[in-house]
């Protein structure tokens, strides 16, 4: 594992002294998690945000941090709940911002779904209720995978084409296939 603190001093940059190089042409991507949580009643755990409206909790993973760790961080910050991270439901990348998101099946172990510095709302929802609320056609589809997988990862690559008046229109899925 590199640590930051690596990443400078001499041959870094240039590629020599510990063998590893980097530029600013090298891939950078985002990592995300997501997390599809359900209670003891089968209910799922939305949050409302202001951007992309209900959808599951997640968020970025910071340096240093592991997924599961990342996940309970988010949704503790996102709905004030605490949860158990299960398997791996699906990766998605969104080439057009290269964000790899990861989404866990989760359970629920304590706290009551309440707004945060990062949500309005937060709430718990009928699996078929959850599936109408959610709108935004990428955390639609990552919602949809996680509660009718069985056991399957699913792999999905898209990008938005930004039409005017509606940033989410041109939703294009380049790549798919359950593992």
């Amino acid at each position: 594992m590199i640590h930051p603190e690596e990443l400078t001093g001499p041959g870094w940059a240039l590629g020599t002294g510990n063998g590893a190089s980097m530029s600013t042409d090298d891939p950078r991507h985002i990592v995300g998690v997501m997390g599809v949580v359900r209670n003891e009643q089968g209910q799922v755990l939305l949050v409302r945000t202001p951007r992309r409206g209900w959808e599951p909790p997640g968020g970025q993973v910071e340096l240093g941090e592991d997924l599961p760790s990342a996940l309970r961080r988010e949704v503790s910050e996102e709905s004030g709940c605490d949860v158990e991270v299960g398997r791996l439901a699906g990766v998605y990348s969104n080439v057009g911002t290269s964000i790899v998101m990861f989404t866990f099946l989760c359970s629920w172990r304590d706290g009551e779904p309440c707004a945060s510095d990062e949500c309005l709302e937060a709430g718990w929802f009928t699996p078929e209720e959850a599936a109408r609320l959610v709108t935004h056609p990428a955390q639609q589809a990552k919602l949809r995978d996680a509660l009718s997988s069985d056991t399957g990862v699913t792999y999905r690559a898209y990008r938005f084409h930004r039409q005017q008046g509606d940033a989410y229109a041109g939703y294009e899925v380049l790549v798919e296939n359950e593992c």
